[in-house]
């Protein structure tokens, strides 16, 4: 299998899913789905902010930090 055909096994298995793809590779995913969304990074920025508000919600604040720490972050960083 060449290097092209295996990333495209990757997306069809979900990789993006584990959280794997840090790399080139997923910054050129994120910026194709940004412009498939017909969305900039601010509306991108808005969504996921208000979809981590949601989470934090949820949760308490010992939670996040084990598990999303940047949405405890975030909670940490508008409650003062």
């Amino acid at each position: 299998m060449t290097e092209a055909e295996q990333k495209y096994a990757d997306i069809n298995n979900s990789e993006f899913l584990t959280g794997t793809h840090t790399d080139l590779y997923g910054d050129i995913m994120m910026c194709v789905m940004l412009d498939l969304l017909n969305e900039n990074g601010q509306s991108y920025f808005t969504h996921w902010i208000d979809a981590a508000r949601s989470v934090g919600q949820q949760h308490d604040i010992s939670w996040l930090e084990e598990n999303v720490p940047s949405i405890a972050l975030i909670m940490k960083m508008e409650n003062g």
